[in-house]
């Protein structure tokens, strides 16, 4: 009997001993498992941290490439104003000289609006733009930029404005056009 004691002992003992390292074993893969997730989530945090940050620095960059490029159409603006009034002999725009004198510019269209308002187009059409604000505030003096929709294309676009000035007194508005494909290819 005690034989028979000792094997269901052995037996049993034997039993625990495999049930123990199945456990373990269980355990240890959970522990494993865990781990794995903890650090995928960590990881996957770390790349969103990551992609934020780059999306941070390209709006940035986006931004100040924008300011360039309008700093810079503002500047070609006041530098053919500069010019153009240089070589005025009378408060009178020549729509030849004028022609002449911008065409080099960057813009898409450009045109000189009187101090009436009215404002010629490259085929001899006249608009009245005394209600646009860069007219008005050209005529205050400022230069600028404002989107608005072109009186002679009926375009959205981007426009650079300027005073003309002879002898000291403004007597109309430069305006200088970028419409939405010329921009898309400036940025």
């Amino acid at each position: 009997m005690q034989k028979y004691i000792k094997e269901k002992s052995l037996k049993s003992i034997s039993r625990n001993s495999a049930l123990w390292k199945i456990i373990t074993a269980t355990v240890l893969i959970t522990i494993i498992i865990i781990g794995f997730a903890v650090f995928m989530n960590a990881n996957s945090d770390r790349i969103v941290a990551q992609n934020a940050n780059y999306l941070k620095d390209a709006t940035q960059k986006t931004a100040s490439d924008i300011d360039d490029v309008f700093d810079e159409a503002e500047k070609n603006m006041k530098m053919i104003a500069a010019i153009y009034e240089r070589f005025l002999t009378s408060p009178n725009t020549e729509e030849d000289d004028f022609a002449k004198m911008t065409e080099a510019s960057s813009f898409v269209h450009m045109y000189f609006i009187d101090k009436n308002g009215d404002q010629q187009d490259d085929e001899g059409n006249i608009y009245n733009v005394s209600e646009k604000d860069y007219y008005k505030e050209g005529m205050l003096g400022k230069s600028g930029y404002k989107i608005d929709t072109c009186a002679s294309t009926g375009m959205d676009s981007l426009v650079f404005y300027c005073p003309i000035r002879y002898k000291g007194s403004v007597f109309g508005v430069m305006v200088g056009h970028y419409d939405k494909e010329q921009l898309d290819s400036m940025l």
